[in-house]
């Protein structure tokens, strides 16, 4: 994505499709979690199937807002990565805060979807970054087409002429 940051149209797809892959690939694995039977889950984890089962939804949710802000992540670097600083700094309260709360509200579960609406909260921050880099490149490219090649103006036609002309009086 960075070697194409000339071309912000390409970098979108880039981002996009990436993106597509690893959430699709994060829900996969929450769809294959959800579906498990117990006896599968109780051989994997033991005891703690259980208490596991009812936070695999808002779990696998977490997930795939980590992922949606991996995506955006590798955009805001392609364009410029010192915007990634802020949208960082943006995001910090909402991923420390929504758990903590969610946790004082309903233990467990309410901790696991604090995290999930923290991580949704720092998509949008991530993604909302992202497209702006990706306007602003957008516009920037469009004035470089728009400039087009340089011409010479009549007044530096002129002047080349005269000088043209001085140079074979002299």
């Amino acid at each position: 994505a960075r070697r194409a940051r000339d071309d912000p149209d390409r970098v979108l797809r880039l981002v996009r499709g990436g993106n597509a892959l690893v959430c699709g690939a994060t829900v996969a694995w929450t769809a294959v979690g959800l579906a498990l039977p117990d006896s599968i889950g109780r051989a994997l984890v033991g005891a703690t199937w259980v208490e596991a089962q009812e936070i695999l939804l808002p779990l696998g949710l977490t997930m795939i807002g980590m992922s949606l802000i991996a995506g955006a992540l590798v955009g805001v670097r392609a364009f410029d990565g010192t915007k990634g600083l802020r949208a960082r700094l943006q995001t910090i309260p909402f991923q420390l805060a929504c758990p903590v709360v969610g946790a004082y509200v309903a233990d467990l579960d309410g901790f696991v979807i604090g995290m999930a609406i923290g991580q949704a909260i720092g998509a949008v921050i991530w993604w909302t970054t992202f497209r702006g880099l990706h306007d602003a490149a957008r516009r920037a490219t469009a004035r470089h087409f728009v400039r087009g090649p340089l011409v010479p103006s009549a007044s530096v036609a002129l002047d080349l002429e005269a000088f043209a002309v001085a140079e074979e009086a002299s």
